[in-house]
């Protein structure tokens, strides 16, 4: 993501700065009727109300805020005061979008453009924004007294192109692996007929219409039915490590790909875990390491301290985000035993028996 965007809460207090830097709030020109602009702001988006800029000059571009339209739907309509020397509306909205659905988990965003705001509106739908209509009269201008129609705009968790879910079918379920344009953050296995547990794979799988009318996965005939494009189901807009990975995984499962060669960017994890999961795609494939084997490499190679950590190793490998592409499905108990998988101990002898005995392969499906 963009690093040199920055929000920062709006607060009344930040009146002064605005009239020093001529952010324009239309006919607000005194300290007092800045402050009463805020306060309306404040009142509507009660999801909150950022100012936000580009750089670090701390110029204020713009005042983002977000008024909640349905709890259960998570929707809300966005509030936007741009700055005429706003020169990155763009790069500083579409970084907005990104921490309305991913860090806050807004579903469904909406947005009121005046009908003749043709720039405007051309921007939102470069963005991934669809029009819905024209609602008549709805825009009043105090000035002039006259109303104007304005059109509305919306845009879906999982149609925003710079993050998104891709779901590769295999004989017992799909594998669902997430990221955004710098790399993988999340992955998991789900068995056909499962719910999703992971919120944002179950609206990419919702969007996808690969879930039934009970919301869980379609059985395998069922998906088998609907003639997946490639064996890969995923939007034709996916962030190109999002692509990559479901190219690959399709290869896996097809007997056609042995290692792994993917950008990752987790966003989660303790120093600890973050070195278990680095080593995780040292162990060959086909091959099997046990918990305190694992631990061996990550002790400078001391036995002893190996089985102390053993345990540890264990938890670590059980919160990998990124299953498979990190292959913890290689780590076995000490006794030889299949342990501890969070896909499910069938998936797990699954993929060591389509690694090592060169079975399941010949397609996903």
């Amino acid at each position: 993501m963009n690093e040199q965007v920055w929000f920062v809460p709006l607060r009344l207090s930040d009146a002064a700065l605005f009239r020093q830097q001529g952010f324009g709030f239309g006919d607000a020109e005194s300290l007092q009727a800045i402050r009463d602009k805020i306060r309306q702001l404040t009142i509507r988006s009660s999801l909150g109300l950022w100012r936000a800029g580009f750089g670090a000059d701390q110029q204020t571009q713009a005042i983002i805020g977000l008024q909640p339209v349905d709890s259960d739907v998570r929707s809300a309509i966005l509030q936007i005061i741009s700055s005429q020397q706003a020169d990155h509306s763009s790069v500083i909205l579409t970084e907005f979008l990104y921490k309305a659905f991913q860090q806050m988990a807004i579903h469904r965003l909406e947005i009121y453009l005046p009908a003749d705001a043709s720039d405007m509106q051309q921007l939102f739908r470069q963005i991934g924004f669809s029009e819905e209509g024209r609602q008549r009269h709805s825009l009043y201008h105090p000035i002039t007294r006259l109303h104007e129609d304005v059109i509305r705009f919306s845009l879906l968790r999982p149609e925003f192109r710079l993050y998104a879910t891709a779901f590769i079918p295999f004989k017992l379920g799909v594998f669902a692996v997430t990221g955004n344009q710098i790399g993988l953050t999340f992955a998991d296995f789900i068995h056909y007929g499962d719910r999703l547990t992971d919120l944002y794979q179950h609206e990419c799988a919702e969007s996808a219409g690969i879930l039934d009318q009970q919301g869980h996965l379609q059985l395998r005939a069922n998906l088998v039915d609907l003639q997946i494009k490639k064996g890969i189901i995923a939007p034709e807009a996916a962030p190109e490590p999002v692509r990559r990975a479901a190219e690959q995984v399709k290869a896996y499962f097809a007997g056609e790909l042995t290692q792994f060669d993917l950008p990752i960017a987790i966003e989660q994890g303790s120093e600890f875990q973050a070195s278990v999961w680095d080593i995780l795609p040292q162990i060959p494939y086909g091959t099997t390491w046990t918990y305190e084997e694992l631990a061996y490499q990550l002790s400078e190679k001391d036995w002893a301290t190996a089985r102390r950590m053993a345990r540890a190793v264990g938890s670590a490998c059980g919160a990998n985000p990124l299953p498979l592409i990190l292959p913890c499905h290689r780590v076995i108990g000490k006794d030889r035993r299949l342990v501890g998988f969070s896909g499910g101990l069938d998936i797990k002898e699954f993929l060591l028996d389509h690694e090592i005995m060169r079975c399941n392969t010949g397609g996903s499906l």
